[in-house]
């Protein structure tokens, strides 16, 4: 089982990573890394955009699944080819494996009334048993784009891309 999940977790982050996050505390890491909260400052964000966000940072880290799936469009698709119901199965998965996730760093790189696009570092932490090795923990971070749309008077994700 456990080798299972060391093969699948790479599937599993892939969708995974599409989460993301906005306007968080800086943490000590993240205070010394340059231009995080002057690149959110220097370009206008749409008020109801950063609740959107916020909202889902927190669904992220407490794996709120429905939250965090209705932030997601009915036709996402991932930057792997994955569709919507793809990430649902891995957002099942990483909560029956008990991963910790934990939005580190989030930058607006464009926004505008109808479109947004958001650079998010996101980590994972993870218990798991390695051959002839024992157990161990395992970190596992990423960084993707992640691109909005207005619909009605909501704001959805609706692709993203693999950054770093």
């Amino acid at each position: 089982m456990r080798q299972w999940i060391s093969l699948t977790l790479p599937v599993l982050l892939s969708a995974l990573l599409v989460l993301t996050g906005c306007n968080r505390s800086p943490s000590s890491s993240t205070e010394t890394q340059a231009g995080s909260a002057g690149q959110q400052d220097a370009i206008p964000v749409p008020p109801d955009l950063k609740v959107t966000v916020n909202d889902l940072v927190h669904a992220v880290e407490t794996l709120d699944l429905p939250k965090i799936l209705a932030t997601y469009a009915d036709d996402f698709m991932s930057g792997a080819g994955r569709p919507k119901e793809s990430l649902r199965e891995a957002l099942m998965q990483l909560q029956k494996n008990h991963v910790k996730v934990h939005v580190e760093k989030t930058d607006f790189e464009q926004a505008s009334d109808e479109e947004a696009k958001l650079r998010t570092q996101i980590r994972l932490r993870y218990t798991d048993t390695f051959r002839d090795l024992g157990e161990g923990e395992v970190l596992v971070t990423d960084v993707l784009r992640h691109s909005f749309r207005k619909e009605a008077e909501h704001w959805y994700i609706y692709k993203d891309q693999r950054v770093a």
